[in-house]
């Protein structure tokens, strides 16, 4: 009585991969009952295990695909043994042998293609991710802009995974006590940070002397050390630093929460030395 209900609620919860699996599935049951009770060589119903194979090699790969043609072959001899009437000649006849060879060339050629596809779709989207990533940036020196910074620090927020934010001020050393930087001064300071830092760690510039670093998850543990690290580097190429860090989720759960956590340490910091020149990270 329940089983409409049961069936729809099957589908929903289903992935279309599942799905088509679960629709082979059914399409092999289907033809296998077909010729077990009307089947004779020639009549045809085999011809619909194509459709249960393109299914099942449509939702994996070649693999399966030539595992599901394999599967049409067998079923196909058993059903065909079944009824007397049907004028077989056995598992090793040539029709057999023929019919063996195209399944399983048309469930390795479709699982193949489909597979290719899968990869050429993740690759695409790969691409966007970078394209929407390079959108957000500025175009000299490569970093993030605001808003593409704060839509990363979102994304890590959305996540859920560990991450560091990191709001630093930096001037050249010998500039005396103003903060000001004109915009190649920051650009330069941006482009050492990034010779100093992995890969994975996202840079911006908020201010004319002011940068944001963004510490992924896989480094969010020792992102005081490297944060250490950039600072005694920036200081050996002539740039005098003030940094201060605020870690998810152990200072916040949210964007605002976090960026205003690391400028009021800064604040702080600042007030507290009345120089940012060999300043180091607040607790």
């Amino acid at each position: 009585m329940f089983w409409p209900m049961e069936a729809i609620g099957f589908v929903r919860r289903s992935t279309f991969p599942q799905l088509m699996v679960a629709g082979g599935c059914a399409a092999f049951c289907f033809v296998f009952a077909a010729l077990a009770a009307y089947g004779k060589p020639g009549l045809g119903i085999g011809q619909g295990f194509y459709l249960a194979i393109a299914l099942v090699a449509l939702s994996a790969g070649p693999g399966t695909g030539a595992a599901a043609g394999l599967t049409a072959t067998f079923l196909y001899v058993v059903a065909l043994s079944i009824g007397s009437r049907a004028a077989f000649d056995g598992a090793f006849s040539l029709p057999v042998a023929i019919r063996l060879a195209s399944y399983v060339a048309v469930g390795v050629t479709i699982g193949y293609v489909a597979r290719s596809g899968r990869r050429m779709l993740a690759r695409s989207l790969r691409v966007l991710d970078e394209l929407l990533l390079l959108a957000g940036r500025e175009v000299e020196g490569g970093a993030l802009s605001s808003s593409g910074f704060e839509a990363a620090v979102q994304r890590g927020v959305a996540a859920g995974w560990p991450f560091a934010l990191l709001i630093g001020e930096v001037r050249p050393l010998g500039s005396g006590g103003s903060l000001g930087l004109e915009d190649d001064g920051s650009i330069e300071a941006l482009r050492v940070a990034r010779l100093c830092l992995p890969a994975d760690c996202a840079l911006a510039r908020t201010g004319h002397s002011r940068i944001a670093i963004l510490i992924s998850e896989e480094r969010a543990a020792g992102s005081r050390e490297l944060c250490v690290h950039l600072q005694d580097e920036l200081n050996e190429r002539g740039w005098a630093t003030n940094f201060a860090l605020a870690a998810y989720p152990e200072d916040g759960t949210e964007m605002m929460t976090l960026l205003q956590t690391a400028i009021e340490r800064l604040h702080a910091s600042r007030a507290s030395r009345g120089s940012i020149a060999g300043a180091r990270l607040p607790i």
